[in-house]
């Protein structure tokens, strides 16, 4: 009943402070003992939740509530003044009071999937650590139905799915009461029995731990297996990728032939059991294994490779044989799912002080490798050990293996290499074991302090380095020649750039030095004379012919500068001679009308004995070869309407005689020549001038030159002219005084002897498009 006046109330106050208080663990109970009316009480009830929000109404808010009126409103504020003077509210603690305590069965149901009470101001963080609320949906065992339906909600903790509603849940598309429930069994078993998934017999799941069979590395991940994966022949094929002994990893494919299912079968039923075996809950079944994992790997420095590993783990378990160590691998990315191991060298790396201790560093920068060539790694591991064990403080490593060895080695920089099972000095290993040539030459010639000759540097090589000890003089001088930091510095000794000794020139470089500073072109023989010592013969040879457009061979074994030969003319060399013989050369190199008398001139100085003279016969054979040398290497012979471009097909006696005729008269017309029988003759004083032989070489250039000069003259000319008699070319003058007529009875002639046969082509005409 309601109080009939402030006196009864002040009573019942005063008896409820008499009252022992750790009864009243309820504050709804306290409302309704207190004697305030059915309205009054249910307006209460309806819209508090605590004694604190009781406290703060006022007459304002009180008028908003739904079934309160004014007259109830000043009820419950008269009720709020004398409670608050009597210092008896004391409220009992508040939902999220509670939950920031360890959890147990009462605490259980205030939680709001449980309670269907939403509470926005309780926040995940508010969870005491016992209802594991950060524990990710990803490590529980979740139907996929109620998997999906939360990834929806963007619910990814279980402290999430704690504080909704079952409202909230049950609205999402395709979550039902199923999936509720499950989730609710989830909750409970993970908080009183830290079991990850829904089984109703969490008494079952404790016995897990015995029931792994660690007799062998194939009865450990078969037991294991089984207490996660339900189908028997899901079993047998995830032990199969998990537990094998080949060399590599079972496909897809050969695991399908096995068990007669497709690889997508395969691949699917992988899929599932490594998710469901990725489960936290189903790892931890492996916890002692996990364990005794990590601690040998503690004790080996805090890194191994998987190898290493199995071999370790058959004398820690007394297996009969080591496990594989890719199978291992495929284990432990169960245990480390953000590890890939692909490889027997992939590594296992945990916490340990010793990743980041600096002796060992220090210990393998202390070994001596001028006295020693290398050191092998299990006595590089006992001189780590043995310093652990007398500096350390913590509690010393007992063996290092090959992968920490190998990650200090690493730590300095590239000083030291591990090759096989041997620790080498960098240097010493790259001229032993070194497959860079360079990289060998280099160190064989920094070692050496001096340039060296490439047979040298090739012997050095065969003999230190294991790779190249089979290696030709041959090949070592082909390779260090086109290396950036080696340099030629005189004929066949290389040296390292950085001695700075200038270098070395090439062959063709000292050949157009020599063309330069003699002025004009020079023979083959006497290039090689000057340059002996400094180039091969081969070399200037290969210069000479090689060289694209630097050189040019003018003729008679003569060599010159391209640019020099092109810019220089006759005048320029005639200018070298004495006067009788720089008249006899003018008189030979101008007014010509064609190259007779500059080729017979030149035949005849080159071929004529001591005394000037040379047999007609000789010289007429040797002037007619002269063009048909030219014809075979495809070079022009003359115009069209001189004789001598027919040289090879009408008779050679025709040529010489007609071709010989006038170059011949011209020259027992000057004062230079006579014939004496069947002999030519030079002036007397000319041939003992030219009996000078470098007088002679310069007669001989300078002719070369003019004719030179004359088939450059006439080559545009020549190639416009198939042939002298085709009616569509047009007519020139002829070069020589013989008629045209003439040329072509001989011809004909020539034709009456030795027949041949025409064919005439067809003309063909145009095709309309």
């Amino acid at each position: 009943m309601p109080f009939k006046s402030a006196q009864n109330q002040n009573n019942f106050i005063s008896e409820f402070e008499e009252k022992d208080r750790t009864t009243k663990d309820n504050w709804e109970e306290f409302i309704i003992s207190s004697g305030l009316s059915v309205r009054a009480i249910n307006v209460l009830l309806q819209n508090c939740s605590s004694i604190d929000e009781i406290n703060l109404l006022n007459e304002k808010i009180l008028l908003t509530l739904p079934t309160c009126g004014k007259k109830t409103a000043n009820e419950i504020l008269n009720f709020i003044k004398i409670s608050y003077q009597k210092r008896i509210v004391q409220p009992p603690p508040s939902i999220k009071d509670k939950l920031a305590n360890p959890p147990d069965e009462s605490s259980l149901i205030l939680l709001p999937i449980f309670s269907s009470k939403n509470t926005k101001e309780i926040a995940v963080e508010d969870l005491h650590e016992g209802f594991k609320a950060v524990t990710k949906l990803s490590d529980l065992m979740l139907s996929v139905r109620a998997a999906k339906a939360l990834k929806k909600l963007d619910i990814h903790s279980i402290g999430e799915v704690m504080l909704s509603t079952e409202a909230t849940l049950l609205k999402q598309k395709n979550f039902g009461r199923k999936c509720l429930n499950e989730l609710k069994a989830i909750i409970r078993n993970l908080i009183l029995f830290n079991i990850h998934s829904s089984d109703t017999f969490p008494e079952s799941r404790s016995n897990h731990i015995s029931s792994i069979d660690y007799s062998s590395y194939r009865n450990m991940i078969t037991s294991f297996v089984r207490l996660c994966i339900k189908s028997k022949r899901d079993q047998d094929l995830i032990s199969r990728r998990l537990c094998f002994q080949t060399e590599k990893i079972p496909t897809l494919e050969q695991i399908g032939k096995h068990f007669d299912i497709t690889k997508e079968g395969v691949r699917q039923i992988l899929k599932k059991g490594y998710r469901n075996l990725k489960i936290k809950t189903n790892v931890n079944i492996l916890n002692s294994f996990w364990e005794r994992i990590n601690g040998l790997i503690v004790s080996c420095g805090g890194i191994i490779d998987l190898e290493e590993l199995a071999v370790i783990l058959q004398d820690e378990f007394n297996w009969s044989e080591p496990p594989n160590p890719l199978a291992l691998g495929q284990l432990f990315s169960l245990w480390k799912p953000e590890l890939s191991f692909a490889c027997s060298e992939d590594l296992l790396i945990v916490d340990c002080e010793c990743l980041s201790c600096e002796h060992p560093f220090k210990q393998l920068l202390s070994l001596d490798f001028e006295e020693h060539e290398s050191f092998h790694i299990q006595v590089v591991g006992k001189k780590f050990a043995s310093h652990c064990r007398n500096k350390c403080a913590a509690k010393p490593v007992q063996k290092f293996h090959k992968a920490f060895i190998r990650k200090v080695i690493k730590d300095t920089g590239g000083k030291y290499v591990l090759h096989g099972d041997l620790v080498w000095d960098y240097d010493k290993w790259l001229i032993r074991y070194g497959v860079n040539m360079e990289d060998v030459a280099r160190y064989v010639l920094e070692k050496h302090g001096k340039p060296m000759h490439f047979s040298e540097i090739a012997g050095a090589v065969r003999k230190e380095n294991i790779k190249f000890k089979d290696i030709s003089d041959h090949n070592v001088h082909a390779a260090i020649i086109r290396y950036k930091d080696i340099e030629i510095v005189k004929r066949g000794t290389y040296g390292l750039k950085t001695w700075n000794l200038g270098g070395y020139r090439p062959a063709s470089d000292g050949i157009e030095e020599l063309l330069d500073k003699s002025g004009f072109p020079l023979r083959r023989m006497e290039i090689i004379q000057r340059l002996e010592g400094e180039f091969s013969e081969g070399n200037i040879s290969a210069a000479l012919t090689n060289s694209g457009t630097r050189f040019v061979s003018i003729g008679e074994g003569f060599y010159d500068r391209q640019e020099n030969w092109q810019k220089c003319s006759c005048n320029d060399y005639i200018k070298l001679l004495p006067e009788p013989v720089a008249d006899f050369v003018l008189y030979l190199t101008s007014k010509n009308n064609c190259s007779y008398k500059l080729v017979m001139a030149l035949i005849f100085i080159r071929s004529m004995n001591e005394n000037g003279s040379i047999y007609l016969h000789n010289l007429k054979e040797m002037f007619c070869n002269f063009y048909l040398s030219r014809k075979k290497k495809g070079l022009v012979v003359e115009t069209a309407s001189v004789i001598a471009s027919s040289n090879g097909d009408i008779e050679p006696e025709v040529i010489k005689n007609r071709a010989t005729q006038e170059p011949l008269k011209s020259f027992l017309h000057s004062d230079f020549f006579s014939q004496n029988g069947s002999n030519l003759r030079i002036r007397e004083n000319l041939a003992g001038l030219l009996s000078d032989n470098i007088l002679k070489d310069i007669v001989i250039i300078t002719l070369l030159k003019g004719i030179d000069d004359y088939f450059a003259r006439i080559e545009p000319a020549a190639s416009n002219q198939e042939y002298a008699g085709d009616p569509t070319v047009k007519a020139e003058k002829p070069l020589l005084d013989i008629p045209h007529e003439k040329v072509k009875k001989v011809i004909d002639n020539s034709e009456e002897r030795a027949p041949s046969i025409a064919i005439k082509k067809r003309q063909r005409s145009k095709i309309k498009l």
